[in-house]
């Protein structure tokens, strides 16, 4: 599937040589990060599916906190990903990688304080 991604980008943003080798390392970290944050979410559900008949108001509490938690983590990837994104290849390649469909695109958004979806300084972890 990273590599269907992979080529999306490709064929939609037309890099030059410049802009392909300052964009991809950076894509790549990106694309590691979220899949590590994917396998973070796929636990919480299989957690939750497994202790669905036993659930207890703790155990509940204990989803929703690592939810936030992924959820969290998802947006200060994305945003990490923006900035280093216009640092690098610039605005035109930011602004197309997160309306061409990435999980960034969906989770981020832009001008959004990171603190204020951090559980950890909301006072919920």
């Amino acid at each position: 599937m990273q590599a269907e991604k992979n080529d999306i980008i490709t064929h939609t943003m037309a890099f030059t040589d410049q802009e392909s080798a300052a964009f991809w390392p950076i894509y790549r970290d990106y694309a590691r990060d979220q899949q590590v944050i994917g396998d973070g979410r796929w636990k919480l559900i299989k957690d939750y599916a497994d202790n669905y008949d036993t659930l207890d108001d703790a155990k509940a509490d204990d989803l929703a906190k690592q939810m936030f938690s992924i959820d969290s983590q998802n947006h200060y990837v994305a945003g990490r990903l923006l900035a280093k994104i216009r640092k690098g290849p610039g605005r035109k390649a930011s602004s197309e990688v997160l309306s061409g469909g990435q999980q960034a695109q969906h989770d981020y958004q832009p001008g959004a304080d990171v603190r204020d979806s951090d559980p950890k300084v909301m006072g919920i972890l």
